[in-house]
């Protein structure tokens, strides 16, 4: 598997949903997501692997987020107002439950998300000659 940190480009034809790659640049996304698409639009991101860990504080985040639009205007996210340090304490705490949980049930596969992404970009299938 490829260092975590490494930044790798992707390709995704639902959105986002679900990507394909990795590749090595930009370019190599392309081609591959055009082999894929065939002729349908598709959208490509460089993106780095996370772990459990990303995954599971971006599921948090955005599950308080939902929770507190009942309660506050949305341009008052409650995980804007989580200090570093209380990030990092559930960082730990999910990580012992995630490590707990997956020895109980012997579950070692390796769990990955992507920690982060950028260089979001839609690319334009194939025009239709008519």
């Amino acid at each position: 598997m490829a260092d975590q940190k490494q930044w790798q480009w992707w390709h995704s034809h639902d959105g986002g949903e679900q990507y394909h790659g990795p590749c090595d640049s930009r370019e190599e996304a392309i081609e591959a997501g055009r082999d894929y698409a065939d002729g349908e639009a598709f959208m490509i991101c460089e993106a780095r692997k996370g772990g459990l860990r990303d995954f599971m504080r971006g599921r948090v985040s955005e599950w308080l987020d939902d929770r507190n639009e009942d309660q506050r205007p949305p341009d008052e996210a409650i995980s804007e107002r989580i200090t570093q340090s209380q990030w990092d304490d559930l960082d730990v705490k999910l990580c012992l439950a995630a490590r707990i949980w997956a020895d109980a049930n012997n579950i070692h596969d390796r769990v990955w998300a992507f920690a982060k992404t950028r260089n979001e970009e839609d690319i334009e299938g194939d025009e239709e000659e008519t």
